[in-house]
């Protein structure tokens, strides 16, 4: 069971987000890209659990997590790719502003709840939504042009005010995402 915990976009943030995935989706490159509907900011990667009976442990730690957590507001905006220096594009995302240091800040308070289950410390890890994941060299000038366009590109704000466990299933196409749970941030 591979679990990451993460927070959900908005209708109209997603659908933002999936019409920016078609523009680069046109010129033809090769990435496995990100179904609409798993679109989501990620707080922190579990990891594989074998043992299934810990589920409610990792849901318990998530309560906590949303008990001590305020709802935030964050901007999703401006196409990038992962990683930044050289020629190579491994990920192609949209940038997480007006919002990324409350994102932090709940990475931080997450991991001491989430570490004794797999997840690991995520240190210098940008906020960001994946659109895809490049499998190939094919049209990526075309690729590069157009994430040269869409560097600005706003997708919108919105509030996060809870947190998904969610288990994933990547040996398929497309990846498989089964919600676990959903817990309000109830902080102040």
């Amino acid at each position: 069971m591979r679990l990451f915990t993460c927070l959900p976009l908005a209708p109209d943030i997603r659908d933002a987000v999936s019409t920016v995935q078609n523009r680069l989706i046109a010129t033809g490159a090769n990435i496995r890209w990100v179904e609409p509907e798993n679109f989501h900011l990620t707080v922190s990667f579990i990891g594989d659990i074998a043992d299934p009976s810990l589920l409610p442990e990792v849901a318990t730690a998530c309560a906590s997590i949303a008990a001590e957590t305020a709802p935030f507001r964050f901007r999703v905006t401006g196409v990038s790719v992962f990683p930044k220096r050289g020629d190579v594009i491994k990920t192609v995302l949209l940038t997480v502003i007006d919002g990324a240091e409350p994102w932090k800040e709940l990475v931080r308070r997450s991991e001491p709840w989430l570490s004794p289950f797999g997840a690991k410390r995520e240190g210098g890890l940008a906020a960001h939504v994946t659109l895809g994941r490049v499998k190939g060299g094919e049209n990526l000038p075309e690729l590069k042009a157009a994430i040269e366009r869409e560097a600005k590109t706003d997708c919108g704000e919105q509030i996060a005010d809870r947190i998904i466990l969610m288990e994933s299933v990547l040996n398929i196409a497309p990846a498989a995402y089964t919600e676990r749970g959903e817990w309000r941030f109830t902080g102040v």
